[in-house]
């Protein structure tokens, strides 16, 4: 081969995977949760400036492809696509592909047999994401033979927090989607002390939430995101616990990821208090700056005495979550594609 054309080759192969697509399953998956995974698409299409493909799994689903995992990747798209996968172990058939950067919102996975099955489940993709940096630890230390890095859940750009914001706080306190028990018990108490407190909360009918304010109104389901983020918007304090904290959800197999809630109380402008054990992942959002935390009522006490009239740092939170948006994200998938 002659030199030149030597030189253009090995310059191909060095050139870096470029992403033309972003895989959403928006259609098939309606559920609460995808509202904020939407939003990230979203972001993630627009800086790349490639178009959402629009996955239709659920056809697949109904086929033998869904026994024939290798035959459904002959049905999926070619063209290099970046995809976020919710539950990693469920996810659609025919998406482990070599053009098909995935990452994992939720991984809780330490069973061997569990992580046999995630091994296989991605061996042919290039790249592979874990959201939490707890669970790309793990995986690191169980030696995972898989292409791994660490890409952090974030929050949509929509919501960048000016540092002129002004909000009118019409609660004190707002307590969001699964309520973790400890805390829930520590307001009470304290509500007892102080009966004008002013708060939201939310009782779980079937697979959402009612909400009704400290009065008894009922403020409904709060199904939109708009409605989800008004409120956090109105309130002055929020209150936050890792999933698997005091057994608040026991299929995390002892993972305490971060989830976005607590970053939609920082945009929100809210002040947190939280439960939460110290790991890499809670450092890496730094939550010991970030929060008040409660690990007992009298520090849940203290914190709500002060919080419920202070005001907060909005330069501070805007720094903060200068690090914590998606489209930062991209600049790490992008800098992440340069090294495969």
């Amino acid at each position: 081969m002659p030199a030149k054309q030597k030189r253009k080759v090995n310059d191909r192969l060095r050139r870096p995977m470029k992403i033309a697509q972003i895989l959403t399953s928006r259609d098939q998956s309606k559920g609460k949760d995808y509202g904020i995974v939407n939003e990230w698409e979203d972001v993630f299409s627009a800086v790349l400036k490639v178009p959402l493909y629009h996955d239709n799994w659920k056809r697949r689903d109904k086929t033998v492809f869904w026994k024939l995992p290798w035959l459904a990747s002959c049905f999926q798209t070619n063209v290099p696509t970046f995809a976020y996968v919710m539950l990693p172990l469920a996810s659609p058939p025919g998406n482990n592909k070599s053009n098909i950067i995935p990452c994992m919102i939720d991984f809780f996975c330490r069973d061997e047999g569990e992580l046999q099955r995630f091994y296989k489940k991605y061996d042919r993709n290039p790249l592979v994401l874990i959201s939490s940096k707890e669970a790309y630890d793990y995986l690191v230390s169980v030696r995972c033979p898989l292409n791994i890095r660490h890409l952090a859940l974030s929050i949509p750009d929509r919501y960048r927090v000016e540092e002129s914001m002004t909000v009118e706080r019409r609660y004190d306190v707002v307590m969001l989607g699964r309520q973790n028990k400890v805390l829930k018990t520590f307001l009470e108490q304290y509500r007892q002390k102080h009966p004008d407190l002013t708060y939201v909360s939310g009782v779980k009918e079937g697979n959402r939430f009612l909400y009704r304010d400290s009065n008894g109104n009922v403020l409904g389901y709060l199904d939109s995101r708009a409605e989800y983020m008004d409120i956090m918007r109105k309130s002055r304090i929020g209150l936050y616990a890792t999933p698997g904290m005091d057994g608040g959800r026991d299929h995390t197999n002892g993972f305490n990821p971060v989830t976005p809630r607590f970053l939609e109380y920082i945009v929100s402008g809210c002040h947190v208090i939280a439960r939460y054990p110290t790991n890499s992942d809670t450092d890496y959002y730094e939550l010991e700056r970030m929060t008040a935390k409660a690990e007992t009522f009298e520090q849940f006490e203290k914190a709500m005495d002060e919080l419920c009239n202070k005001e907060v740092d909005v330069h501070d939170y805007s720094q903060y979550l200068a690090n914590h948006y998606t489209s930062v994200r991209v600049n790490t998938l992008l800098k992440y594609l340069k090294e495969i």
